[in-house]
């Protein structure tokens, strides 16, 4: 009995299917991890400057210097993450945490969100996957008014 044969390009089928796919498949799953975990870590660290200064950052340069010179990990000056750094990670600054219509309000998202879906940080601390049209219908982080925030005074002074 003869074993059966295969062509030229079911060989190259399979070793694409064997090889290259995997790999794809891995650097996928590693981006949105990465995604998750800078949206989570945005989430502690946003509602950490929230529950001291009674409002979001008002900025990226807020935020890294209160993390830089508030927080630790591992023993070291903790750091924002290079996603929120670069703008790949889209953030609503100066958010008004406390306020209870904003319980489930998006903080922040994956730059793609808008228009292919993707991770979103929620006001809940919880980090999820949702699609462009889901998105479309979820309420955003509001900016806390000013006069609001004013009795709680400068970030900059309160952290150094």
């Amino acid at each position: 009995m003869r074993a059966p044969s295969l062509s030229s390009s079911t060989c190259v089928s399979l070793v694409f299917c064997l090889v290259v796919v995997p790999f794809v498949g891995c650097s996928d799953a590693k981006r949105e991890a990465e995604a998750r975990s800078a949206l989570a870590s945005l989430n502690i660290q946003y509602a950490a400057f929230a529950a001291i200064f009674g409002r979001g950052p008002k900025d990226v340069a807020e935020l890294q210097n209160y993390v830089e010179g508030s927080m630790k990990t591992n023993g070291k000056a903790a750091k924002v993450d290079p996603e929120i750094l670069s703008g790949d990670i889209v953030v609503f600054w100066n958010g008004d945490l406390n306020d209870p219509s904003q319980s489930n309000a998006v903080v922040a998202y994956e730059k793609k969100v808008p228009a292919a879906g993707g991770y979103v940080a929620l006001n809940t601390g919880e980090t999820k996957m949702v699609t462009a049209k889901e998105f479309e219908a979820m309420p955003k982080l509001r900016e806390k008014p000013a006069e609001a925030d004013a009795s709680k005074g400068d970030a900059k002074a309160k952290a150094g």
